[in-house]
């Protein structure tokens, strides 16, 4: 149940491009979250760097959306699970809070009124 005024998190998730994004998507719009940005990267680390971190091939996907805090560590378990993101170069997934930065904006846009 969705709940008014609760934090938000920043939800990350990045994928190798291609079936991978795809199937985040799908994903998410099984769990409800039906909006979200997809961005293009590629990924620079060294072949060491990546295989530690899992993420592969060097054409990446950058999924961002928001999600309630209250729900992020069931939607991280969710997704890594079915992206199998606990094995290497699948991707990873992850996410920061917000509170303090739409702090920061409620309090800027009440000076401007």
């Amino acid at each position: 149940m969705e709940q008014k005024n609760c934090p938000l998190e920043a939800l990350i998730i990045i994928t190798n491009e291609g079936k991978d994004t795809e199937e985040a998507i799908d994903i998410l719009s099984e769990l409800h979250i039906s909006k979200s940005i997809i961005s293009s990267a590629i990924g620079t680390a060294p072949t060491q760097i990546a295989d530690l971190l899992g993420i592969g091939t060097s054409k990446k996907q950058i999924i961002s959306t928001f999600v309630q805090s209250n729900t992020a560590d069931e939607l991280l378990s969710i997704l890594t699970e079915k992206l199998q993101l606990d094995e290497k170069n699948r991707g990873i997934a992850f996410t920061l809070p917000l509170t303090a930065l739409t702090s920061n904006i409620l309090e800027e846009r009440s000076i401007k009124l």
